[in-house]
């Protein structure tokens, strides 16, 4: 892998590479991008789709969900118009997750808030064996601190939820803080909750939502705080994803260092990169949080494409 990486590196300093090479070389990475706001038009999802492609992601979590139903009663945008990026995306090899989330159903049963949702994927998707909606994330943060009752009917939830995407031939993600290390009794065993999450899902994304790799715990940086849950991952033979901000979020999503936002492009590749060679003989990739806010955006310290994107393989 390190030398496909090392290919591309030389290819983009010398200034002579192409489209296509880009393409070829990158097209296995294991990166994930939140996509919040749903493109408006063609020319959007192309500019997404091409920005992210040439930045080594493969996975697009988009917001699939509209306030006004569409024509057949679901919370979606056409059915037409969801096929459009669909196919774009299945053109450039990647895959498309949608995204949900409130902490306001965690007390309430899936069946009667998630489920109906999910449904409009679920008739989406009937007679296009193409489709490259492979699954949802949930991103669900209850205010801390979180007493152990609401971390159970949080599983609870999640596990609902897994149950009719497995019926349906979907695959679940989750989202979860770092520091969900209580342990409680859930499925008959007495664990932390990002096990208990690890063990629920297809797609465990850890929020270690810092600006420098770090290297050792207490550092608390990149490496400290995923250290964790990525070998407990590897233990149950999963895939992490490492969860990143970039957004200009401070100081509602906490201190200065939770954000790449001050540091720009060039030093979130220099720390990751850091992060994936400390990580090498695990299987992790990064989900970047969150597309135009400001990552990708062409603004200030952030270019429209970032090809020098650690690139680890898909497993």
């Amino acid at each position: 892998m390190w030398v496909k990486y090392l290919s591309l590196s030389l290819l983009l300093l010398s200034g002579c590479y192409s489209d296509s090479q880009i393409l070829t070389i990158d097209r296995n990475c294991f990166n994930a991008l939140w996509v919040w706001q749903f493109p408006k038009n063609t020319s959007e999802m192309d500019r997404l789709i091409m920005s992210a492609r040439k930045s080594n992601i493969s996975l697009l979590l988009i917001n699939l969900y509209s306030s006004q139903s569409n024509s057949l009663g679901y919370n979606l945008p056409e059915f037409a118009y969801i096929e459009t990026i669909d196919k774009k995306a299945l053109s450039a090899n990647m895959s498309l997750w949608t995204v949900y989330g409130t902490p306001e159903w965690i007390h309430s049963s899936c069946d009667s808030n998630l489920i109906p949702l999910i449904k409009g994927i679920v008739a989406y998707k009937q007679g296009k064996p193409n489709s490259t909606i492979t699954g949802i994330v949930l991103d669900i943060e209850p205010t801390e601190p979180i007493p152990a009752d609401t971390f159970i009917s949080m599983l609870q939830f999640f596990q609902c939820t897994k149950n009719f995407l497995t019926a349906h031939n979907l695959q679940l993600g989750i989202a979860f803080r770092f520091f969900w290390t209580d342990s409680v009794y859930f499925n008959g065993t007495n664990k932390p909750v990002y096990q208990h999450i690890i063990d629920l899902v297809d797609l465990p994304i850890i929020m270690a939502y810092r600006d420098f790799a770090g290297s050792q715990c207490p550092d608390n940086g990149i490496i400290c705080l995923s250290e964790q849950a990525v070998e407990y991952a590897s233990r149950t033979q999963k895939p992490l994803l490492i969860g990143i901000e970039t957004m200009n979020c401070v100081p509602y999503c906490g201190d200065e260092h939770v954000t790449f936002y001050e540091e720009g492009q060039q030093v979130l590749n220099q720390e990751l990169t850091n992060v994936y060679k400390h990580f090498s003989n695990f299987h992790i990739g990064f989900a970047i949080h969150s597309y135009q806010q400001e990552y990708l955006s062409g603004n200030g310290k952030w270019q429209f494409i970032n090809p020098k994107f650690p690139c680890p393989p898909m497993w």
